[in-house]
């Protein structure tokens, strides 16, 4: 039995009072005509300098400026945030990353123009092995370990273990879907990919477990309810999946596809944040 988490939501704007009331802690409710603008640049030591100022929009008055420095206000629990290595790619874009938990390894996926997936040892860039694909979006997600990558372009889905390079160990067609986000379960054992029809008709969900290309379950959601996929997410004991469009969010049973609940959404296409035990989930809205 699955209980209903908490939906938290937001609408953001540039100069709307619940940006002000967010970033100055503001109790007011009379400023009505101000924003705050927060400004991004590097020091000397190339650390993010933020420089706040809140404008009166009215008088395009400068009412308080204040900044700050990473150096000093924040701490870094990865070490001294140094950088420990960049890729630079002249012709494809880097449109999805995804990061083993454990932290030692990196699977990327790259589009527009030599699309493909790469596989890096998170701590020194080395790349594992890398995978070519025609053409179409890429999207990735690696196990807990690392030792399980997924992979999805056009309209399949790939399967790959780490210590076999770029050998998938499993490949499913999706028969004309357009293959969007994918999910690996912290075990590894379960595989999830949703999936856009061209049509717009019935947009699509696969779940997928221990390598096996016949899916263990599907569900099917009316397109034009959804309007796309912007993500699928899992609880980290794997019960939970939350698959959101761009209005509409279904929780569904991870393990046999049953839908527990669906809401509405407002107009978002970043994933749904789901807490670790599933009772606390947050929707953004654009």
């Amino acid at each position: 039995m699955f209980s209903r988490p908490i939906l938290l939501s937001g609408y953001f704007h540039t100069s709307s009072l619940l940006v002000v009331t967010l970033l100055l802690g503001s109790t007011s409710l009379e400023i009505s005509s101000t924003r705050t603008d927060r400004i991004f640049t590097l020091d000397d030591t190339n650390l993010p300098v933020v420089q706040s100022q809140t404008i009166d929009e009215q008088f395009g008055k400068i009412i308080s400026s204040s900044s700050s420095s990473s150096s000093s206000s924040l701490s870094r629990d990865a070490g001294e945030g140094r950088l420990l290595w960049s890729l630079n790619d002249n012709n494809a874009i880097t449109e999805n990353i995804a990061l083993s938990a454990d932290g030692r390894w990196v699977a990327v996926g790259f589009t527009l123009n030599d699309e493909r997936l790469e596989v890096r040892d998170a701590a020194s860039g080395q790349l594992q092995f890398a995978y070519s694909v025609e053409t179409g979006g890429s999207n990735v997600a690696i196990s807990s370990d690392g030792s399980l990558i997924a992979f999805s372009a056009m309209d399949s889905l790939w399967l790959f273990r780490r210590q076999n390079g770029a050998q998938p160990v499993m490949r499913v067609g999706f028969n004309g879907f357009t293959t969007m986000q994918v999910a690996i379960s912290g075990d590894g054992r379960w595989i999830y990919a949703a999936g856009l029809d061209p049509q717009r008709r019935r947009n699509r969900l696969w779940a997928f477990r221990d390598g096996n290309p016949q899916a263990v379950w599907t569900a099917e959601v009316d397109a034009a309810e959804a309007y796309g996929w912007s993500g699928v997410t899992l609880t980290r004991d794997g019960q939970l999946l939350a698959a959101n469009g761009k209005f509409h969010l279904y929780i569904y049973n991870a393990q046999n596809g049953d839908l527990i609940w669906d809401e509405p959404t407002y107009n978002t296409e970043s994933p749904t944040a789901l807490s670790s035990d599933g009772r606390i989930l947050a929707t953004a809205s654009l």
